[in-house]
């Protein structure tokens, strides 16, 4: 293999080694923030629906108007409980049901003020007690999962031109320290 080609290689793989190394820790970072940023707009819809709710109090069980199918949707949906779990609303229906959040979530609920989260059948949950009941949010985990693969796909997209542009420079700074 001639010289200027091992040095091109070397100089490409320096670059890949950098882009793995960069990639690891961007991905990192932000598969933090992105489980964070769920937790946090989960929290704040609860506290927003429990204001509401207790501006109205001994609301009656109703259907929704308008329940989004959660089998597609990502939004953020809320649920409303009274003291012994009796769904008085929701915005939200998988297979024709109310999402309903986990035996531990709901055992669990009562011992806190500030609200407690759990992941169970491919949502994420948060409840809050507020004085006549419950406030349950919810969202699908594919929402962090689809912004993560955003970004390895841009991470990727992006890595393949900068190799060949590192190629290609190495290539050309190879040629001319060689030259006679």
């Amino acid at each position: 293999m001639p010289l200027r080609l091992r040095l091109a290689l070397f100089g490409v793989g320096v670059v890949a080694l950098t882009l793995v190394i960069f990639g690891g820790l961007l991905y990192v970072l932000v598969s933090r923030s992105v489980n964070t940023n769920q937790d946090d707009a989960l929290r704040t819809r609860a506290r927003e629906a429990a204001a509401s709710a207790s501006l109205a109090p001994e609301l009656p069980p109703r259907p929704p108007l308008a329940p989004a199918d959660l089998r597609t949707s990502t939004d953020v949906f809320v649920e409303l409980f009274d003291l012994r779990w009796t769904l008085i609303y929701t915005t939200a229906e998988l297979n024709g049901l109310p999402p309903m959040p986990s035996a531990r979530l709901l055992a669990e609920a009562p011992r806190v003020t500030e609200g407690t989260f759990d992941t169970n059948n491919g949502f994420r949950y948060f409840v809050l007690p507020f004085g006549d009941g419950y406030v349950v949010t919810g969202q699908s985990t594919r929402v962090p999962q689809s912004n993560l693969s955003g970004i390895v796909g841009f991470l990727i997209i992006s890595g393949v031109p900068t190799l060949l542009a590192a190629l290609a420079a190495s290539w050309l700074v190879a040629g001319r320290a060689l030259r006679p």
